[in-house]
Parts: structure tokens; C-alpha cells; sequence
């Protein structure tokens, strides 16, 4: 589909499909909404872009974080939504966010005018990926973070069975793209994005990090590709995939996992670990369930402290 027809589209259906959204779908994403802006490890005073903001939850989120001296610009292609966040916003008195209407190809920031960015289960719905990864690298300062959260494989979602009855009867260029990123092209969109900061920073050293599904997609890339210098996996479902790669590199690997990871038992992460090459390291978060809910903080804190033994 045209990018111009398919971004059309979207802003229209999601205008029309702002209340239901808001009722049934943010109550079901609003945890995994905020974990992703945890991720980010936001600081107060720093400047937040939420992309694909919806009806302010991840916005709202990142601006409690960064108060009292932070502030947060949350965007979105539907205009309604925009139009209830903001509502949301001002009955709250919230004074250090704004909600605009902007495509994620044209955000219309200057260059580095935001330390973090943040983007849940929105960048699937980009017109043009390559132009919205690199709007979201402009518009990053260097040294900033980007956390990102998006929908997985489409076999695996936990409503996968509806779908046959669906395909029956509907065709659609737009809802295949819920799972865009999570299916089998994802190693390619992760070659491309380590192709394009090369080209940018060609003198930076670059690291492959990853949670869950995720973290298949970035170390079976980076453990083959001689420009990424390090592996960080979070919450590997050893079970679920081929880590073959990972285990032989011979870069070195962070992993961190969940006491009680209820999809990736700890027993099947140590029996990975025993087989990997060395250099390697292993952090388990004591009581942390898959999405270490209540223990992001420790997460980030596992990171610097591993990364500061490195300096590969």
C-alpha cells in the first residue's frame, strides 16, 4: 500500500477507534506501557518524546519520572487520541507534557531535542520504517536511549486461534501489521538498524541488547556481525528458539533472568549458560517473574554494573 494512503488510513481508523481502544485495549497494554517507559530508566529533568503516545498512557508515565524539571511531548497520528490525552492532561493539571498530532516520519523536533525516546506497540504502524527509525535517531541527543515495545510472532499471541476465522472472510493490507516487527523479517529490520548507526557513528562502538523475543532477534544478529562488540540478553526463552549462535560467539554476552521466570524456567537459562562460550556473564534478579515487574530498577542496575567490567 502507498505510505501516504496507509498512513491516511491509519489516523482515520484510529480516530474512529479512540473510545473502544481506550476502554477495552489500555487497560490490557497499560502495565506493558509503562514497563516500557521503565525501561528507559527516565531521570528527572531529562526530555521525553512518547511516540504513538495513544491516550497518554506511556506520556504519563515518563512524566512522573522526569518531574519536576523534566518535561514530555507525546505524539500520535489520530488526532482524537491527542484530543483525549490532552483533556486527560489538563483536568490533571499536568504541566510538563504536551500531546501533538505528528507522523512518526515527521515529528517536527530539532536535531537531539529529546534524551530518551520511548515507543509502545506503536512503531509496527509506521508508513515508512526507515524514515521513522531515522526521524527517531535525529531527534535522539547523542548518548540518549530509545526503549521500544511491539507485538511478537502472530502465532504466538495468546488470541492466535481467532485469526483462520478472521482470514477467512477479511483482507487487509493494515491489521498484518500488528505484527510487523514480530515476524520473519525482524532480523532483517535489526541488520538494517545496525547498518544505518554504523553509517551515522562509523567510530562508536556498538552493542546488541534484547528481552524476550527480542533478545533472539538482536544477539543471533550481533553474534554474527564483527561490528557488534557485545551481547545483553534479558529474559531469554531458551526453549522457545535456535541460540546455537549466541552460545559459540566468543563476544562478550551480559544475560539476565528472572528468578521466577514463569516462560523461561532459570533451570533452562543455567543449563544454556554451562554450554556458552566464554566471555560470559550471568545476573539472576531475585523473585523476578518474565517482565521483572517491580524489578526494572535492578535490571538497569545489572546492566551498568556488568557493562562497567567491560570494555569491549
Amino acid at each position: 500500500m502507498d505510505p501516504r494512503v496507509f498512513r491516511r488510513v491509519q489516523r482515520y481508523g484510529w480516530d474512529a477507534a479512540t473510545d473502544a481502544y481506550d476502554r477495552g485495549w489500555v487497560p490490557q497494554l497499560e502495565r506493558l506501557t509503562e514497563t516500557c517507559v521503565e525501561r528507559a530508566r527516565l531521570r528527572p529533568g531529562e526530555r521525553v518524546l512518547d511516540l504513538a503516545t495513544g491516550t497518554g498512557v506511556g506520556a504519563f508515565a515518563a512524566a512522573r519520572a522526569v518531574s519536576p524539571t523534566g518535561w514530555v511531548t507525546g505524539v500520535d497520528v489520530s488526532q482524537k487520541m491527542v484530543t483525549l490525552a490532552s483533556l486527560r492532561c489538563a483536568n490533571a493539571r499536568g504541566g510538563n507534557i504536551v500531546f501533538r498530532r505528528r507522523d512518526m516520519e515527521a515529528i517536527g523536533a530539532a536535531d537531539g531535542a529529546f534524551d530518551v525516546v520511548t515507543c509502545a506497540f506503536g512503531l509496527m504502524f509506521a508508513a515508512d520504517r526507515e524514515a521513522a527509525f531515522a526521524e527517531i535517531a535525529r531527534v535522539t541527543a547523542p548518548g540518549g536511549r530509545v526503549s521500544v515495545a511491539v507485538w511478537g510472532r502472530r502465532a504466538a499471541c495468546g488470541f492466535a486461534e481467532v485469526f483462520p476465522i478472521v482470514d477467512a472472510h477479511v483482507r487487509s493490507d493494515v491489521c498484518p501489521t500488528f505484527f510487523l516487527l514480530g515476524g520473519p523479517g525482524e532480523k532483517d529490520d535489526f541488520k538494517a538498524a545496525v547498518d544505518f548507526m554504523h553509517d551515522r557513528y562509523p567510530d562508536a562502538r556498538m552493542w546488541a541488547a534484547g528481552m524476550s523475543f527480542g533478545a533472539w532477534i538482536g544477539l543471533s544478529v550481533g553474534a554474527q556481525d564483527p561490528r557488534i562488540s557485545t551481547l545483553i540478553g534479558i529474559a531469554l526463552p531458551i526453549a522457545a528458539y535456535d541460540w546455537e549462535a549466541v552460545r559459540a560467539s566468543s563476544k562478550p554476552k551480559f544475560f539476565i533472568h528472572g528468578e521466577r521466570d514463569e516462560l523461561s524456567p532459570l533451570k533452562d537459562m543455567r543449563e544454556f549458560y554451562a554450554r556458552a562460550a566464554e566471555p560470559k556473564e550471568l545476573v539472576v534478579v531475585d523473585g523476578a517473574d518474565h517482565l521483572f515487574d517491580g524489578k526494572v530498577s535492578e535490571v538497569a542496575d545489572a546492566i551498568e554494573d556488568l557493562l562497567g567490567d567491560w570494555s569491549g
